[in-house]
Protein backbone atom coordinates (compact mmCIF):
# COMPACT_ATOMS: atom_id res chain seq x y z
CA UNK A 1 0.00 0.00 0.00
CA UNK A 2 2.49 2.49 0.99
CA UNK A 3 4.52 1.13 -2.44
CA UNK A 4 1.64 2.33 -4.21
CA UNK A 5 1.25 5.84 -2.77
CA UNK A 6 4.24 6.53 -3.18
CA UNK A 7 3.98 5.38 -6.95
CA UNK A 8 0.89 7.86 -7.17
CA UNK A 9 2.44 10.62 -5.29
CA UNK A 10 5.95 10.41 -7.83
CA UNK A 11 3.78 10.13 -10.91
CA UNK A 12 1.23 13.55 -9.80
CA UNK A 13 4.89 15.25 -9.19
CA UNK A 14 6.48 14.34 -12.54
CA UNK A 15 2.94 15.29 -14.33
CA UNK A 16 3.00 18.54 -12.04
CA UNK A 17 6.69 19.06 -13.26
CA UNK A 18 5.92 18.57 -16.83
CA UNK A 19 3.28 20.93 -16.70
CA UNK A 20 5.19 23.70 -15.00
CA UNK A 21 8.03 23.25 -17.75
CA UNK A 22 5.39 23.33 -20.56
CA UNK A 23 3.95 26.81 -19.17
CA UNK A 24 7.24 28.16 -18.03
CA UNK A 25 8.50 27.42 -21.67
CA UNK A 26 5.56 29.44 -22.82
CA UNK A 27 6.64 32.83 -20.85
CA UNK A 28 7.90 34.29 -23.61
CA UNK A 29 6.89 37.44 -25.81
CA UNK A 30 7.81 39.82 -28.35
CA UNK A 31 5.82 43.30 -27.88
CA UNK A 32 6.23 46.12 -30.78
CA UNK A 33 5.90 49.53 -29.97
CA UNK A 34 5.54 53.06 -31.57
CA UNK A 35 4.43 55.25 -28.26
CA UNK A 36 4.52 58.67 -30.46
CA UNK A 37 3.30 57.57 -33.83
CA UNK A 38 5.76 57.01 -37.13
CA UNK A 39 8.94 58.51 -36.23
CA UNK A 40 12.47 57.67 -35.86
CA UNK A 41 13.37 55.74 -32.71
CA UNK A 42 16.45 55.25 -30.56
CA UNK A 43 16.19 53.63 -27.36
CA UNK A 44 19.19 53.43 -25.36
CA UNK A 45 19.04 51.36 -21.81
CA UNK A 46 16.19 49.26 -20.24
CA UNK A 47 15.41 49.12 -16.18
CA UNK A 48 12.93 46.25 -14.67
CA UNK A 49 11.06 48.56 -12.31
CA UNK A 50 10.42 47.53 -8.30
CA UNK A 51 6.75 46.54 -10.19
CA UNK A 52 8.01 43.72 -12.10
CA UNK A 53 7.31 46.13 -15.07
CA UNK A 54 9.83 47.52 -17.73
CA UNK A 55 11.17 50.96 -18.55
CA UNK A 56 13.11 52.16 -21.38
CA UNK A 57 14.56 55.55 -22.37
CA UNK A 58 16.10 57.23 -25.54
CA UNK A 59 15.31 59.69 -28.03
CA UNK A 60 12.82 59.90 -31.07
CA UNK A 61 13.02 61.95 -34.10
CA UNK A 62 10.52 64.04 -35.51
CA UNK A 63 10.85 65.99 -38.60
CA UNK A 64 7.83 68.38 -39.86
CA UNK A 65 9.07 71.01 -42.27
CA UNK A 66 4.79 72.22 -42.70
CA UNK A 67 5.27 73.37 -39.01
CA UNK A 68 9.47 73.85 -38.83
CA UNK A 69 10.24 70.78 -36.54
CA UNK A 70 13.19 68.98 -37.11
CA UNK A 71 14.70 68.03 -33.74
CA UNK A 72 15.12 64.89 -31.38
CA UNK A 73 13.11 64.57 -28.21
CA UNK A 74 13.90 62.57 -24.92
CA UNK A 75 11.54 59.71 -24.15
CA UNK A 76 10.73 57.52 -21.11
CA UNK A 77 8.21 54.49 -21.75
CA UNK A 78 6.70 52.00 -19.03
CA UNK A 79 5.26 48.74 -19.31
CA UNK A 80 3.74 45.93 -17.37
CA UNK A 81 5.21 42.52 -16.59
CA UNK A 82 3.98 41.60 -19.85
CA UNK A 83 5.04 44.12 -21.70
CA UNK A 84 1.68 46.11 -21.83
CA UNK A 85 2.42 49.87 -22.49
CA UNK A 86 1.07 51.77 -19.60
CA UNK A 87 2.73 55.48 -20.33
CA UNK A 88 4.77 57.21 -22.88
CA UNK A 89 6.93 60.45 -21.89
CA UNK A 90 8.17 63.11 -23.93
CA UNK A 91 10.42 65.69 -22.79
CA UNK A 92 9.49 68.88 -24.11
CA UNK A 93 9.65 71.51 -21.41
CA UNK A 94 13.30 71.92 -20.68
CA UNK A 95 15.44 75.51 -21.66
CA UNK A 96 16.89 73.56 -24.06
CA UNK A 97 15.77 71.65 -27.36
CA UNK A 98 17.14 68.76 -29.41
CA UNK A 99 17.98 66.98 -26.99
CA UNK A 100 18.38 62.80 -26.04
CA UNK A 101 18.38 60.67 -23.26
CA UNK A 102 21.08 58.43 -22.71
CA UNK A 103 20.71 57.09 -18.92
CA UNK A 104 17.74 56.82 -16.56
CA UNK A 105 17.28 55.01 -12.89
CA UNK A 106 14.23 54.33 -11.16
CA UNK A 107 13.79 55.74 -7.23
CA UNK A 108 13.03 54.55 -4.12
CA UNK A 109 9.17 55.46 -4.80
CA UNK A 110 9.07 54.19 -8.39
CA UNK A 111 9.24 56.93 -9.97
CA UNK A 112 12.19 57.77 -12.43
CA UNK A 113 15.57 60.27 -12.73
CA UNK A 114 16.09 60.58 -16.10
CA UNK A 115 19.01 62.54 -17.28
CA UNK A 116 18.49 64.81 -20.73
CA UNK A 117 20.97 66.24 -22.64
CA UNK A 118 21.66 68.18 -25.73
CA UNK A 119 24.81 68.35 -28.36
CA UNK A 120 24.17 71.98 -28.79
CA UNK A 121 24.52 73.16 -25.06
CA UNK A 122 22.32 72.16 -22.15
CA UNK A 123 21.79 69.21 -19.56
CA UNK A 124 18.98 68.45 -16.86
CA UNK A 125 17.78 65.80 -14.77
CA UNK A 126 14.29 65.03 -14.75
CA UNK A 127 11.98 63.59 -12.16
CA UNK A 128 8.76 61.17 -13.56
CA UNK A 129 6.63 59.21 -11.00
CA UNK A 130 5.20 56.46 -11.25
CA UNK A 131 2.04 57.35 -13.83
CA UNK A 132 4.51 58.99 -16.33
CA UNK A 133 3.79 62.89 -15.06
CA UNK A 134 6.40 65.05 -14.62
CA UNK A 135 7.18 66.16 -11.19
CA UNK A 136 10.40 68.69 -11.39
CA UNK A 137 13.93 69.31 -13.17
CA UNK A 138 16.97 70.68 -12.27
CA UNK A 139 19.70 72.05 -14.56
CA UNK A 140 22.51 69.05 -14.87
CA UNK A 141 25.19 71.62 -13.65
CA UNK A 142 27.68 70.96 -17.03
CA UNK A 143 27.95 67.74 -16.70
CA UNK A 144 26.79 65.49 -19.45
CA UNK A 145 25.56 61.89 -18.46
CA UNK A 146 25.93 58.55 -20.30
CA UNK A 147 25.24 55.90 -17.64
CA UNK A 148 23.66 55.99 -14.05
CA UNK A 149 23.89 53.22 -11.66
CA UNK A 150 22.77 52.92 -8.17
CA UNK A 151 24.80 52.89 -4.87
CA UNK A 152 25.05 51.16 -2.18
CA UNK A 153 23.74 53.44 0.47
CA UNK A 154 20.71 54.45 -2.13
CA UNK A 155 22.39 57.09 -4.01
CA UNK A 156 23.10 56.82 -7.66
CA UNK A 157 26.05 57.76 -9.52
CA UNK A 158 26.34 59.45 -12.86
CA UNK A 159 29.20 59.27 -15.30
CA UNK A 160 29.67 61.57 -18.56
CA UNK A 161 31.56 64.62 -19.47
CA UNK A 162 32.52 67.82 -17.73
CA UNK A 163 33.97 70.77 -19.22
CA UNK A 164 35.79 68.57 -21.78
CA UNK A 165 36.96 65.99 -19.21
CA UNK A 166 35.59 62.67 -17.92
CA UNK A 167 33.39 63.07 -14.93
CA UNK A 168 32.03 61.15 -12.29
CA UNK A 169 29.04 62.88 -10.32
CA UNK A 170 27.10 61.25 -7.10
CA UNK A 171 23.88 62.64 -5.89
CA UNK A 172 20.68 61.76 -3.65
CA UNK A 173 17.31 61.35 -5.27
CA UNK A 174 16.87 64.90 -5.26
CA UNK A 175 19.72 65.36 -7.55
CA UNK A 176 22.02 67.13 -4.90
CA UNK A 177 25.03 66.99 -5.48
CA UNK A 178 26.83 64.54 -2.43
CA UNK A 179 30.16 65.09 -4.41
CA UNK A 180 31.95 64.95 -8.28
CA UNK A 181 34.99 64.71 -9.80
CA UNK A 182 36.60 65.17 -13.50
CA UNK A 183 39.74 63.01 -14.42
CA UNK A 184 42.67 64.41 -16.06
CA UNK A 185 43.70 60.74 -17.59
CA UNK A 186 46.40 61.20 -20.70
CA UNK A 187 46.89 63.71 -23.31
CA UNK A 188 45.32 66.96 -23.52
CA UNK A 189 42.56 65.41 -21.53
CA UNK A 190 39.87 65.28 -23.83
CA UNK A 191 37.11 62.60 -22.96
CA UNK A 192 33.92 60.87 -21.85
CA UNK A 193 33.05 58.70 -19.50
CA UNK A 194 30.26 56.09 -21.63
CA UNK A 195 29.84 53.50 -18.75
CA UNK A 196 29.57 53.49 -14.50
CA UNK A 197 29.40 50.10 -12.59
CA UNK A 198 29.28 49.64 -8.75
CA UNK A 199 32.12 47.09 -8.05
CA UNK A 200 32.07 44.61 -5.13
CA UNK A 201 33.91 46.25 -2.73
CA UNK A 202 31.48 49.72 -3.06
CA UNK A 203 33.97 51.40 -5.77
CA UNK A 204 33.12 51.97 -9.37
CA UNK A 205 34.94 50.90 -12.51
CA UNK A 206 34.16 53.00 -15.53
CA UNK A 207 35.29 53.09 -19.41
CA UNK A 208 35.16 55.43 -22.01
CA UNK A 209 37.48 57.47 -24.36
CA UNK A 210 40.45 59.51 -23.29
CA UNK A 211 42.73 61.74 -25.10
CA UNK A 212 46.05 59.85 -26.43
CA UNK A 213 46.72 58.75 -29.92
CA UNK A 214 43.63 59.99 -31.32
CA UNK A 215 40.79 58.83 -28.85
CA UNK A 216 41.89 55.51 -26.79
CA UNK A 217 39.27 53.03 -24.81
CA UNK A 218 40.49 53.35 -20.64
CA UNK A 219 38.99 51.66 -17.86
CA UNK A 220 38.96 53.88 -14.44
CA UNK A 221 39.40 52.62 -11.07
CA UNK A 222 37.68 54.76 -8.51
CA UNK A 223 36.81 54.05 -4.47
CA UNK A 224 33.40 54.43 -3.18
CA UNK A 225 34.26 58.93 -3.03
CA UNK A 226 35.35 59.04 -6.28
CA UNK A 227 39.31 58.93 -5.72
CA UNK A 228 41.56 57.32 -8.33
CA UNK A 229 42.59 54.42 -7.77
CA UNK A 230 44.03 53.28 -11.14
CA UNK A 231 43.68 54.24 -14.82
CA UNK A 232 44.80 51.80 -17.66
CA UNK A 233 44.22 52.82 -21.84
CA UNK A 234 43.96 50.56 -25.09
CA UNK A 235 45.55 51.79 -28.20
CA UNK A 236 44.65 49.87 -31.23
CA UNK A 237 45.42 50.41 -34.31
CA UNK A 238 43.95 53.84 -35.22
CA UNK A 239 42.80 57.09 -33.60
CA UNK A 240 39.03 56.25 -32.23
CA UNK A 241 38.77 53.44 -29.94
CA UNK A 242 36.53 53.70 -26.86
CA UNK A 243 34.70 51.73 -24.79
CA UNK A 244 31.30 51.21 -24.49
CA UNK A 245 30.14 48.95 -21.54
CA UNK A 246 31.88 47.66 -18.59
CA UNK A 247 30.75 45.87 -15.68
CA UNK A 248 32.30 43.06 -13.31
CA UNK A 249 31.85 39.72 -13.70
CA UNK A 250 31.33 36.84 -11.36
CA UNK A 251 34.79 36.30 -10.22
CA UNK A 252 35.35 40.30 -9.66
CA UNK A 253 37.23 40.55 -13.20
CA UNK A 254 36.25 43.62 -15.35
CA UNK A 255 35.25 43.25 -18.71
CA UNK A 256 34.63 45.83 -21.16
CA UNK A 257 33.13 46.16 -24.57
CA UNK A 258 33.64 48.81 -27.03
CA UNK A 259 35.23 49.65 -30.66
CA UNK A 260 38.37 49.52 -32.10
CA UNK A 261 39.03 52.14 -35.12
CA UNK A 262 41.56 49.73 -37.08
CA UNK A 263 40.91 50.04 -40.81
CA UNK A 264 37.82 47.75 -40.69
CA UNK A 265 36.23 49.31 -37.21
CA UNK A 266 36.66 45.90 -35.71
CA UNK A 267 35.24 44.85 -31.63
CA UNK A 268 37.17 45.94 -28.66
CA UNK A 269 36.72 42.93 -26.24
CA UNK A 270 38.91 43.40 -22.54
CA UNK A 271 39.33 41.52 -19.82
CA UNK A 272 41.21 42.77 -16.58
CA UNK A 273 41.55 42.10 -13.03
CA UNK A 274 41.00 44.06 -9.76
CA UNK A 275 44.13 45.56 -9.92
CA UNK A 276 43.61 46.72 -14.01
CA UNK A 277 46.15 43.84 -15.19
CA UNK A 278 45.08 43.11 -18.79
CA UNK A 279 44.18 39.09 -18.83
CA UNK A 280 43.46 39.19 -22.50
CA UNK A 281 42.44 41.46 -25.18
CA UNK A 282 40.55 40.82 -28.50
CA UNK A 283 40.19 43.50 -31.11
CA UNK A 284 40.17 42.66 -34.30
CA UNK A 285 38.33 39.23 -34.24
CA UNK A 286 34.63 38.85 -33.29
CA UNK A 287 32.21 36.22 -33.11
CA UNK A 288 29.20 38.30 -34.18
CA UNK A 289 29.04 41.27 -35.61
CA UNK A 290 31.74 44.95 -35.38
CA UNK A 291 31.20 47.72 -32.78
CA UNK A 292 30.29 46.03 -29.41
CA UNK A 293 27.46 47.92 -27.25
CA UNK A 294 27.20 46.10 -23.94
CA UNK A 295 27.31 42.73 -22.17
CA UNK A 296 26.25 41.50 -19.52
CA UNK A 297 27.23 38.12 -16.70
CA UNK A 298 24.76 35.39 -17.24
CA UNK A 299 23.62 33.67 -14.33
CA UNK A 300 25.63 30.52 -15.28
CA UNK A 301 29.26 32.43 -15.03
CA UNK A 302 29.52 33.52 -19.09
CA UNK A 303 28.92 36.36 -20.90
CA UNK A 304 26.37 37.63 -23.18
CA UNK A 305 27.71 40.41 -25.94
CA UNK A 306 25.02 42.89 -27.65
CA UNK A 307 27.21 43.92 -30.65
CA UNK A 308 23.57 44.14 -32.72
CA UNK A 309 23.02 40.72 -32.59
CA UNK A 310 23.33 39.25 -29.48
CA UNK A 311 26.33 36.28 -28.40
CA UNK A 312 27.43 34.08 -25.60
CA UNK A 313 30.82 33.56 -24.72
CA UNK A 314 32.88 31.98 -21.64
CA UNK A 315 34.86 34.21 -19.78
CA UNK A 316 37.75 32.73 -22.16
CA UNK A 317 35.93 34.39 -25.18
CA UNK A 318 34.13 30.85 -26.25
CA UNK A 319 31.46 30.69 -28.40
CA UNK A 320 28.60 29.20 -27.13
CA UNK A 321 25.68 30.64 -29.06
CA UNK A 322 24.34 33.10 -31.29
CA UNK A 323 20.78 34.90 -31.90
CA UNK A 324 20.15 37.59 -34.72
CA UNK A 325 18.09 40.43 -33.16
CA UNK A 326 19.20 43.16 -35.27
CA UNK A 327 18.89 46.67 -34.09
CA UNK A 328 19.96 46.40 -30.26
CA UNK A 329 20.47 49.57 -28.49
CA UNK A 330 23.14 50.31 -25.66
CA UNK A 331 23.25 49.00 -22.31
CA UNK A 332 19.98 47.14 -22.69
CA UNK A 333 19.77 43.55 -21.85
CA UNK A 334 18.77 42.58 -17.92
CA UNK A 335 17.70 39.26 -16.37
CA UNK A 336 14.47 37.99 -14.56
CA UNK A 337 15.01 35.54 -12.22
CA UNK A 338 18.20 34.12 -13.12
CA UNK A 339 14.93 32.64 -15.97
CA UNK A 340 14.92 35.13 -18.51
CA UNK A 341 16.29 37.62 -20.91
CA UNK A 342 14.60 40.74 -21.52
CA UNK A 343 16.14 42.31 -24.30
CA UNK A 344 15.09 46.13 -25.82
CA UNK A 345 16.21 47.18 -29.81
CA UNK A 346 14.67 49.33 -32.81
CA UNK A 347 13.89 47.48 -35.52
CA UNK A 348 12.67 48.87 -39.63
CA UNK A 349 9.52 46.97 -40.23
CA UNK A 350 7.82 47.90 -43.81
CA UNK A 351 9.98 51.17 -44.13
CA UNK A 352 8.80 52.59 -39.89
CA UNK A 353 10.65 52.78 -36.70
CA UNK A 354 10.13 50.60 -33.73
CA UNK A 355 10.92 49.85 -30.28
CA UNK A 356 10.93 46.21 -29.78
CA UNK A 357 10.89 44.36 -26.58
CA UNK A 358 11.88 40.60 -26.24
CA UNK A 359 11.30 38.78 -23.48
CA UNK A 360 13.47 35.36 -24.21
CA UNK A 361 14.87 32.38 -22.04
CA UNK A 362 18.44 32.41 -21.31
CA UNK A 363 19.45 31.07 -24.91
CA UNK A 364 17.98 33.44 -26.68
CA UNK A 365 14.98 31.79 -27.60
CA UNK A 366 11.22 32.72 -27.64
CA UNK A 367 9.04 29.61 -27.62
CA UNK A 368 5.82 31.85 -28.07
CA UNK A 369 5.08 35.15 -28.82
CA UNK A 370 1.42 37.08 -28.23
CA UNK A 371 -0.05 38.50 -31.33
CA UNK A 372 2.92 40.76 -31.72
CA UNK A 373 0.60 43.82 -32.06
CA UNK A 374 1.81 47.14 -32.10
CA UNK A 375 1.49 48.86 -29.12
CA UNK A 376 0.81 53.02 -28.94
CA UNK A 377 -0.39 55.77 -27.58
CA UNK A 378 -3.48 57.10 -29.93
CA UNK A 379 -2.86 61.26 -29.06
CA UNK A 380 0.67 62.77 -27.64
CA UNK A 381 1.82 66.65 -27.75
CA UNK A 382 3.83 67.23 -29.79
CA UNK A 383 4.32 71.24 -28.91
CA UNK A 384 2.41 74.61 -28.36
CA UNK A 385 3.43 77.46 -29.93
CA UNK A 386 4.35 80.74 -29.51
CA UNK A 387 4.47 78.86 -25.80
CA UNK A 388 4.56 81.69 -23.73
CA UNK A 389 1.75 83.57 -25.64
CA UNK A 390 -0.13 86.62 -25.62
CA UNK A 391 -3.05 86.46 -28.02
CA UNK A 392 -3.10 82.77 -29.15
CA UNK A 393 -1.31 79.61 -28.90
CA UNK A 394 -1.63 76.64 -31.69
CA UNK A 395 -1.72 73.34 -29.99
CA UNK A 396 0.24 70.66 -32.26
CA UNK A 397 -0.59 66.79 -31.03
CA UNK A 398 0.00 63.63 -32.51
CA UNK A 399 -3.13 61.80 -33.79
CA UNK A 400 -3.18 58.63 -34.95
CA UNK A 401 -6.76 57.32 -34.90
CA UNK A 402 -9.66 58.70 -36.92
CA UNK A 403 -12.02 59.84 -34.16
CA UNK A 404 -12.98 63.29 -31.92
CA UNK A 405 -10.81 63.99 -29.55
CA UNK A 406 -10.18 66.79 -26.87
CA UNK A 407 -8.43 69.17 -24.93
CA UNK A 408 -9.66 70.54 -21.58
CA UNK A 409 -7.97 73.74 -20.37
CA UNK A 410 -7.28 74.48 -16.41
CA UNK A 411 -6.07 77.07 -14.52
CA UNK A 412 -3.67 76.94 -11.50
CA UNK A 413 -6.09 75.89 -9.38
CA UNK A 414 -7.66 73.16 -11.47
CA UNK A 415 -10.67 74.69 -12.18
CA UNK A 416 -11.67 73.75 -15.79
CA UNK A 417 -11.97 77.08 -18.05
CA UNK A 418 -12.32 75.91 -21.73
CA UNK A 419 -12.32 72.76 -24.05
CA UNK A 420 -11.50 72.77 -27.28
CA UNK A 421 -12.66 69.38 -29.62
CA UNK A 422 -11.34 68.27 -33.02
CA UNK A 423 -13.35 66.26 -35.23
CA UNK A 424 -10.58 64.35 -36.96
CA UNK A 425 -12.03 63.82 -40.69
CA UNK A 426 -8.63 61.99 -41.82
CA UNK A 427 -5.73 60.14 -40.14
CA UNK A 428 -3.03 62.87 -40.29
CA UNK A 429 -0.08 62.22 -38.12
CA UNK A 430 0.15 65.98 -37.23
CA UNK A 431 -3.43 67.91 -36.12
CA UNK A 432 -3.91 70.98 -34.45
CA UNK A 433 -5.94 73.35 -32.54
CA UNK A 434 -6.12 77.04 -31.65
CA UNK A 435 -6.73 78.13 -28.08
CA UNK A 436 -7.41 82.22 -28.17
CA UNK A 437 -6.78 82.18 -24.56
CA UNK A 438 -10.35 82.90 -23.66
CA UNK A 439 -12.62 80.86 -21.33
CA UNK A 440 -15.79 79.46 -21.63
CA UNK A 441 -17.34 83.25 -21.16
CA UNK A 442 -15.15 84.41 -24.02
CA UNK A 443 -13.65 86.82 -21.60
CA UNK A 444 -9.54 86.53 -22.15
CA UNK A 445 -7.70 84.69 -19.15
CA UNK A 446 -5.10 86.19 -16.78
CA UNK A 447 -1.69 85.65 -17.33
CA UNK A 448 -0.06 82.55 -15.58
CA UNK A 449 0.41 78.86 -16.11
CA UNK A 450 -2.18 76.26 -17.53
CA UNK A 451 -2.78 72.99 -18.04
CA UNK A 452 -3.86 71.59 -21.03
CA UNK A 453 -5.16 67.84 -21.31
CA UNK A 454 -5.21 66.12 -23.97
CA UNK A 455 -7.86 63.15 -23.74
CA UNK A 456 -7.79 60.50 -26.65
CA UNK A 457 -9.19 57.22 -27.49
CA UNK A 458 -10.34 54.64 -24.74
CA UNK A 459 -9.29 57.40 -22.05
CA UNK A 460 -5.55 57.78 -22.61
CA UNK A 461 -4.36 61.56 -21.87
CA UNK A 462 -1.25 63.72 -21.54
CA UNK A 463 -0.80 67.16 -20.23
CA UNK A 464 1.00 69.89 -21.26
CA UNK A 465 1.93 73.43 -19.37
CA UNK A 466 1.25 76.63 -21.43
CA UNK A 467 1.92 79.84 -20.22
CA UNK A 468 -0.22 83.13 -21.02
CA UNK A 469 1.42 86.96 -20.94
CA UNK A 470 -0.05 89.69 -21.07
Amino acid sequence: MRKSNTKLITLIFSIFIIQFSILNAQDTWVQTYQPFGDVDYGPSYLVICQDGGFAVNGYYHIYEPEFNIDEDLAFLMKTDSEGNLLWAYDEENLWFNDHRSKCFVETGDGGFLMAVTSMWGGTAIVKIDTEGNREWDVDGQDLYPHSMARTSDGDIILGGRMNGFPAIRKITENAEIVWEYTYYLSGSGDGSIQSISKTSDDGFVSTGYSSGNGFDAFVLKVDSEGDSLWCQFFDGYDNWDQGHCIIEISNNNIFVVGLAANPWNGPLLWMLDQQGETIWVEYDNAHVGYEQFSAFNTPDDNIIINAGSIYKVDYNYNLLWTQDYAGGSEKSIKFIDNEYMVIPTMEFQNNESYIVIRKTDLQGNITSTDDNEIQEIDYSFLNCYPNPFKHDSTILFNSKKNERITINIFNIKGELIRTLISDIKQSYRIQQLIWDGKDFTGKNVCSGIYCCKLIGNKGSYSIKKITKIN
